[in-house]
């Protein structure tokens, strides 16, 4: 087993604006992704005040600006949870958005089981988040390690919850413990 993996601190506070701080200017995020957020808050009867009228999916938003999205709906959505925990809630859901789109369809489409979708799920961070980077860096029977740079948006705990999402697709228990060397680069280890 790897050294250094850790798990989570979920009830721990969080501070964000050092992710805020953390984050340049020209990192970016499709709109499908605040466009998925916002339209919750509408079917929940909430107004998310940080959200545009309109996001248009595959144009690109500043992550700057979804973060404060995120912090709002997960403070809106679960109140009764620590901020961490809710950001974990919401990025369960982002898988289902990436698979909806036409480019996680076909990057999706050559996986068929949880190995599988996590090595073609890696390839959409390019893609769904300039300039984030995600790849497969170990893969073992039951147990994968997948290294991250430039995810802006809530590596721990947001991103966590995305691998959540992922395993619950595939109808898989996962367990993902970090490894962080700052607040968008780090590793995380999955096993199931």
């Amino acid at each position: 087993m790897e050294s250094g993996f850790v798990e989570p601190e979920w009830d721990a506070p969080l501070d964000t604006a050092p992710f805020l701080q953390a984050t340049p200017a020209t990192a970016v995020i499709r709109g499908m992704y605040p466009a998925t957020i916002v339209e919750s808050a509408r079917v929940r009867g909430i107004v998310l005040r940080s959200a545009r009228e309109r996001y248009l999916s595959f144009h690109h938003v500043p992550v700057r600006e979804y973060l404060d999205l995120l912090v709002e709906a997960a403070g809106a959505y679960f109140p009764d949870v620590p901020l961490r925990l809710g950001l974990r809630k919401l990025g369960r859901s982002t898988h289902e958005v990436f698979a909806q789109s036409v480019v996680g369809r076909v990057i999706l489409s050559t996986a068929d089981d949880f190995p599988g979708v996590v090595a073609a799920a890696v390839k959409g961070y390019a893609i769904s988040m300039p300039p984030a980077r995600a790849d497969v860096l170990d893969r073992e029977p039951r147990r994968m390690v997948v290294t991250f740079a430039g995810v802006y948006n809530f590596l721990d705990p947001h991103h966590v919850g995305v691998f959540e999402g992922l395993a619950r697709a595939c109808g898989v228990r996962v367990t993902t413990r970090v490894r962080l060397a700052s607040l968008h680069t780090g590793d995380f280890e999955l096993t199931w």
